[in-house]
């Protein structure tokens, strides 16, 4: 497993190499450019490979062999390698490979949606992949009885989180994606408390604006709301009855 792991590390050390090349392409640094491509050409050596499709096919091979099993490190990995293919698009190559790794572990519900993978202790279930193919994979993990969204997503309420990813939606796929999050998590967040944690571990409080209030100065300058509003609504009247 250590093998894995050390594997998904060198293809993130490729992608942070890659885009400060484009960093410094920007400023005609030839010098670190070369330097760049002198880091990314050893860790190919190091595998006898010449590009990162053929790093990925050794990942391929290995978790053949490999019991993939519950472990905090490697999701994080596997999280952020995937993230960074979509997010940065740095590199151009076939990432199948890891999505089905990611796809196994949630399958076989190896993980904890409260894990802390970001780089500012951010919950898992705050982190999955935004890829369309990924879609009910990451609803898998939404649908998990035991994620705690009174968790902070770097400082900021997680369900609130989600809204404004519904709002800012770039196509009608991932909006409803968003939509299907938020109905998800209605019957588990209290509008009402303004108590939120730094982590699972419940170490370190902080006050913040209720959901409710949140809402509410959201709807002010995003009328496209309403549908989350309504849906809100319905839940606390069945609530309440």
């Amino acid at each position: 497993m250590n093998d894995l792991k050390i594997l998904l590390n060198d293809i993130n050390k490729i992608y942070q190499i890659s885009y400060y090349k484009l960093y410094y392409k920007n400023l005609e640094q030839k010098d670190k450019i070369e330097e760049c491509n002198s880091n990314i050409q050893n860790i190919y050596n190091k595998y006898n490979i010449n590009n990162i499709n053929e790093l990925i096919s050794i990942i391929g091979e290995y978790v053949k062999n490999v019991e993939i099993i519950r472990d905090i490190e490697l999701v994080r990995l596997l999280v952020f390698t995937i993230l960074d293919s979509k997010k940065r698009k740095v590199l151009d190559y076939n990432d199948e490979i890891l999505k089905n790794i990611y796809k196994y572990i949630i399958e076989n519900g190896l993980y904890d949606p409260n894990w802390n993978i970001g780089v500012s202790s951010e919950p898992l279930f705050t982190m999955l992949p935004n890829s369309s193919d990924l879609y009910s994979v990451n609803m898998i993990v939404f649908n998990n009885e035991l994620i705690d969204w009174n968790i902070l997503n770097n400082g900021n309420d997680s369900f609130i989180y989600f809204v404004y990813n519904y709002l800012n939606s770039s196509s009608d796929g991932e909006q409803l994606y968003y939509f299907e999050i938020i109905k998800s998590a209605i019957n588990r967040v209290d509008f009402d408390s303004t108590k939120r944690y730094k982590s699972s571990q419940k170490k370190v409080c902080y006050e913040v604006m209720s959901i409710n209030q949140s809402l509410e100065k959201i709807y002010k300058n995003n009328p496209s709301i309403t549908s989350v509003l309504n849906l809100v609504s319905q839940k606390v009247k069945i609530k309440n009855k």
